[in-house]
């Protein structure tokens, strides 16, 4: 007894199909890895964000005093902004008979990020004459530029200060600008050099969540 069989597809639909199927099965492992990827990224994130001098500075050291930030808490609140900025997203390119390209698409601070969070209310202080001092942007943007040129700083106990440990003097012949150690500029500042810093660390977080 002899059996004969034949394809009722053709080799391109079978092919279209497994490719279709393995697509599937590529999204599949990347959705489940992506909310983990972006977990451990912003885990990252924040460590990295807090072991720079700027944090501890601005929790209760010099920049805190130089900026007049009486509720330290925002700073944390600014962490949060940033480290919560990170997205992960996946998307099938381009697939063919023998290829399924893949890539995983994640977003640290993007522009429309930095300017959302520049102009939130911890990014700035509000004086007591209402005046708005907008103290991140002069932290991350500004530079080595002066910023206030009557006044200069006084670094000593005083309870006209919202800090408690400093206040504005006028000065003829000073002026006051973000302390040499800390200026930032757009492309070198404190969050950039935290970001820069957990760089080498992002090709292991991939390898940990996306099994081959």
């Amino acid at each position: 007894m002899r059996f004969g069989a034949s394809l009722v597809e053709s080799v391109n639909n079978i092919t279209n199909t497994i490719i279709k199927e393995f697509s599937k099965q590529v999204k599949k492992v990347f959705n489940i890895a992506q909310p983990k990827i972006e977990k451990d990224l912003r885990t990252k994130l924040a460590a990295a964000i807090r072991a720079q001098p700027e944090y501890s500075s601005l929790k209760g050291g010099e920049l805190r005093y130089n900026f007049g930030i009486a509720d330290s808490s925002i700073i944390d609140n600014i962490v949060d902004r940033f480290v919560n900025s990170i997205t992960v997203a996946t998307n099938i390119v381009n697939t063919s008979s023998t290829t399924i390209d893949a890539e995983l698409v994640f977003s640290i601070v993007a522009a429309d990020d930095l300017d959302e969070i520049l102009s939130s209310a911890d990014a700035s202080i509000i004086t007591e004459k209402g005046e708005s001092l907008p103290w991140l942007n002069w932290l991350l943007i500004r530079g080595n530029d002066p910023i206030i040129l009557t006044h200069k700083i006084l670094i000593k106990p005083s309870p006209y200060s919202r800090t408690g440990q400093a206040i504005m003097i006028p000065s003829k012949a000073g002026t006051w600008r973000v302390p040499p150690r800390y200026i930032g500029t757009l492309d070198n500042n404190w969050i950039t050099r935290a970001i820069s810093s957990i760089a080498p660390e992002i090709n292991n977080i991939l390898s940990k969540h996306i099994k081959t």
